[in-house]
């Protein structure tokens, strides 16, 4: 059931810090608000999602006019972080938001009322104006699942998608003469854990940073054409898939599932641009270089940049898509819903107050052993058992990135060396196979270019060459993997 008469109002939003960003780079935020004929002067985190210097909180009092006033905040936590970070220049004015707000108040049952508000509106600092168009959902009900079963129901097939960007960021990123995501991709970045959380509690953290990683990136990979954009992506889904897997005694259900066979499915989607990047620039480019009179690399090239230039429009279609959108959004309502929930299951309470230290040291355990398995046959594995060992030895680095805070550093690092270094000889075996499939597949390019088929000939010969040397090393960091030992024991 919808309201008849929705809520249409304007707000403004102005944005204050220092010339450099101080408060910014303290991870605050200062803003005055015009909600109707009031002013509102708010202070708090810059990111709200995420945990600020000692747990800050946000503030927002009425404030007379269209200026700060700090001194009236009624937080002097707040206040004094404020005053530190600036270190005493003056804040000002550094963007502005204007936005028209239409509000609709969905029933969707008892204790499920969600209100969606569509927002048009422009940024603006200095010159530059950037508009923007959004729909944001809240939750007014007591239950959490109708946000994800109203944002589920209202998406359309395609042309959407979710935006990593608060308005926040939106101002910052204009006032530092972007109006768009910066071209940076998102890495994954370590999430802070305590030996002595619970198991689901950790769950919870890695699923978010996991989430963050992969929306970001899928932003990016819609407006640039950064190679690294996509190879981000295809990261975080792996790392999603892990950590899904990790904490599957804890919060296994039907809907973990379903989000391990979606994050599957758009790996491979993005692994193929991320394929056709990697062959271009690391494989025929410096192929092409060493070889600077032979004419069939310039046809690779062209009719690899051709290819990449279609798939890349094609995949951004896939991005905006209905089913990449669900899976952002099952992904945050997995998170938030606690499906795992079961109250049959009267073991469970004890699984999710499992202390992150003792699921650890079993999960690592188990990973540890899978590898230990293929490790120990090294000399005698085929090319199938190669690629299982490499995915398997993947799995075991995510883990311990993951984990890494519940340990000491020295340990974790000493451990980690000799992996990165077996991975990068496994690495070396995938370019190959990578390189084979693509040049040799049904959709090889070129397929009846003599000069083309002699460069592919070059190409296949040196991959191959420097997959046998880069085997030769294998053994070797096996043995000082595994004499290094697991630092978890």
């Amino acid at each position: 059931m919808t309201d008849p008469a929705p809520d249409s109002r304007t707000y403004r939003s102005i944005y204050f810090d220092t010339p450099d960003f101080r408060l910014k780079s303290a991870g605050l935020l200062v803003q005055l608000v015009r909600d109707g004929r009031r002013w509102l002067q708010s202070a708090g985190p810059y990111d709200r999602a995420a945990t600020c210097a000692e747990g800050i909180g946000a503030v927002r009092v009425p404030v007379s006019g269209e200026a700060l006033e700090l001194d009236h905040l009624g937080a002097d936590d707040v206040r004094h972080r404020i005053d530190a970070a600036r270190e005493h220049a003056d804040l000002a004015p550094i963007a502005e938001t204007v936005t028209r707000r239409c509000g609709y108040r969905l029933d969707a049952g008892t204790e499920r009322e969600v209100l969606v508000s569509i927002d048009a509106g422009e940024v603006s600092a200095s010159t530059l104006r950037a508009p923007f168009r959004e729909a944001t959902f809240e939750l007014i009900g007591k239950d959490t699942s109708a946000l994800f079963d109203v944002a589920t129901a209202l998406m359309p097939d395609e042309g959407v998608s979710l935006s990593p960007l608060s308005q926040a960021e939106r101002s910052y990123n204009l006032a530092s003469g972007e109006d768009a995501p910066p071209p940076e991709p998102r890495t994954a970045r370590a999430v802070p854990l305590d030996p002595d959380q619970t198991a689901e509690s950790a769950a919870r953290d890695i699923l978010i940073e996991c989430a963050r990683q992969i929306q970001a990136n899928i932003a990016l990979v819609g407006v640039s054409d950064e190679p690294e954009a996509p190879h981000q992506v295809r990261i975080g889904l792996r790392r999603l898939r892990t950590a899904l897997s990790l904490f599957a005694p804890t919060i296994g259900c039907d809907a973990l599932d379903h989000l391990t066979g979606e994050a599957r499915w758009l790996g491979k989607e993005v692994g193929t641009l991320r394929d056709l990047d990697v062959a271009l620039s690391e494989i025929v480019e410096p192929e092409a270089g060493a070889h600077p009179d032979e004419p069939g690399f310039a046809l690779l090239q062209e009719a690899l940049a051709a290819r990449r230039t279609e798939y890349r429009a094609t995949l951004r279609t896939h991005l905006r898509a209905r089913r990449v959108q669900a899976l952002l959004v099952d992904l945050s309502r997995f998170v938030e819903t606690r499906p795992w929930l079961d109250p049959r299951d009267y073991d469970q309470t004890l699984r999710l107050a499992t202390p992150l230290a003792a699921l650890s040291r079993k999960r690592l355990g188990k990973r540890w052993r899978k590898v230990r398995a293929y490790g120990q046959r090294i000399d005698d594995l085929g090319i199938a058992e190669r690629h299982e060992m490499r995915k398997e030895l993947k799995k075991l680095r995510y883990t311990v990135e993951f984990l890494k805070p519940v340990y000491p550093a020295k340990q974790v690092k000493s451990f980690v060396k000799p992996l990165k270094q077996l991975q990068e000889v496994f690495g070396a075996l995938n370019d190959l196979a990578m390189t084979e499939a693509l040049f040799t597949g049904p959709y090889a390019p070129c397929p009846n270019d003599p000069q083309a088929q002699r460069a592919i000939g070059r190409i296949l010969g040196a991959r191959d060459l420097r997959s046998d040397e880069e085997w030769h090393h294998a053994r070797g960091l096996w043995t000082v993997l595994q004499q290094t030992g697991p630092f978890w024991d």
